[in-house]
């Protein structure tokens, strides 16, 4: 065959199978199956050929719209898309599966936090910043990347949306000798400064006991009392139970700006707090909702955390 033969062969064989998976794209091995034991022929190579071998032996026969690209650790064959829209369409299509992959990680950890490995990165197969495009299109996941500084490398955590204080709660529980600040601070995925003041808070709160050394400096860290439960907030978690449990109707969730109207005498602050808290505790869960229906006043009352994210609905979790 000439090359312009091998070229038009090209064009038909992925004309067939947009024909037949609605896709101008397509993996190396599903390229190799398509090619038969005929078409491999024709660019003289068997049916074990390796995907080098089959993209050195195709690739010079391609046109300007064919390409071979890498994601996800899979080479793939294309016409008529750049290697950013193939990226873009993949993301979309594995999404789930990385999702729950992401989620596995995490409940695996058994902590809200989880340092991602070399192997994790590997499977995950994604850039930080495709990474944080994956999270984006799915916040009913409630996942988060967090990248921190030790020295000149990047440490990538996936953690779970939650208050920065369960951050400093799982760390303490999961060390085994003394516990001090420093120790928690290389720890949790916050930044220092973010660490300083939630740290800090936590004491003011009494969500933390320090013990010190004889030379006044601080030997142990523990988890509060205050951290789980306080009187000066029981009334508040009944009115809130009792406001969510008029609202739900079966439904087990409510717009968190009809909880807000429900408690109209509660100011923002309140309001915020008490949601912070329980959410904290793993007793409720806010994910962003649909706002298609949503009034331009509903979205002012939703509730927004300390990174910004703005959540519509809550969930009771823990009955």
């Amino acid at each position: 065959m000439t090359h312009s033969e091998k070229t038009q062969f090209l064009k038909e064989l992925l004309a067939k199978h947009k024909g037949k998976e609605n896709k101008n794209y397509l993996t190396w091995e599903a390229l190799r199956a398509d090619l038969g034991k005929d078409g491999l022929k024709k660019f003289n190579l068997t049916a074990k050929a390796a995907w080098k071998k089959l993209k050195d032996a195709i690739e010079p026969h391609c046109d300007a719209g064919m390409m071979f690209s890498e994601h996800f650790g899979q080479w793939y064959f294309s016409d008529g898309i750049t290697p950013d829209e193939l990226k873009a369409i993949l993301i979309a299509e594995k999404g789930p599966e990385k999702i729950n992959f992401l989620q596995a990680l995490l409940t695996k950890a058994k902590k809200n936090y989880h340092k991602l490995t070399a192997a994790d990165i590997k499977k995950i197969a994604l850039s930080p910043a495709e990474f944080g495009k994956l999270l984006t299109a799915y916040p009913g996941a409630g996942l988060r990347l967090f990248t921190k500084k030790k020295g000149k490398t990047d440490v990538l955590y996936l953690t779970a949306a939650v208050p920065p204080e369960q951050f400093v709660v799982d760390a303490i529980n999961g060390m085994k000798k003394a516990v001090t600040p420093k120790a928690i601070a290389e720890e949790v995925p916050l930044s220092n400064a973010d660490f300083v003041a939630t740290f800090n808070g936590m004491l003011v709160a009494g969500q933390l006991l320090v013990r010190i050394d004889e030379k006044f400096a601080i030997s142990d860290v523990s988890v509060g009392d205050a951290i789980t439960s306080s009187e000066s907030t029981e009334t508040d978690y009944e009115l809130f139970r009792k406001a969510f449990d008029k609202l739900e109707q079966g439904r087990n969730y409510v717009r968190i700006c009809n909880m807000r109207r429900e408690l109209s005498s509660w100011s923002r602050e309140r309001f915020d707090a008490v949601l912070s808290k329980l959410w904290y505790n793993g007793t409720v869960q806010p994910h962003a909702g649909d706002r298609a229906t949503m009034t331009e006043d509903d979205v002012k009352l939703s509730y927004t955390d300390e990174h910004n994210d703005t959540y519509d609905t809550l969930k009771w979790v823990r009955r």
